[in-house]
């Protein structure tokens, strides 16, 4: 952060520290007022090789070749390999989560 009369940056922690606030109060508010660092809001780590668009896709064209009703997340990780996309089950899972693509489950009567 900038100060606004020197123009000198200073650390976060500096400042909450002066101030007496916890960071994650600050990173809350900022959240809140949408003011979020873009840099913060991108995903860590290294950039993997599909976007989700890409595996979206891909997964869509899987359960189209499929003669089911629709697959789980694991078949369809399995079947995306011969494409060439190696792709993480949590990823997977996350994707057919967000678009809907997950297949119906029943829920369990509770024994006990």
């Amino acid at each position: 952060m900038r100060s606004p009369f020197t123009q000198r940056r200073y650390p976060l922690t500096m400042i909450c520290k002066i101030y007496r606030l916890s960071r994650s109060t600050l990173y809350a508010q900022r959240k809140r007022d949408g003011t979020a660092d873009v840099v913060s809001l991108k995903k860590r780590g290294p950039q993997t090789r599909w976007s989700d668009a890409e595996i979206l896709f891909g997964i869509r064209q899987v359960l189209a070749a499929s003669s089911f009703h629709g697959e789980g997340h694991r078949k369809v990780r399995v079947r995306l390999r011969p494409h060439g996309m190696r792709v993480g089950k949590n990823r997977v899972l996350r994707i057919m989560r967000e678009n809907g693509l997950l297949v119906p489950t029943r829920w369990r009567a509770n024994h006990g």
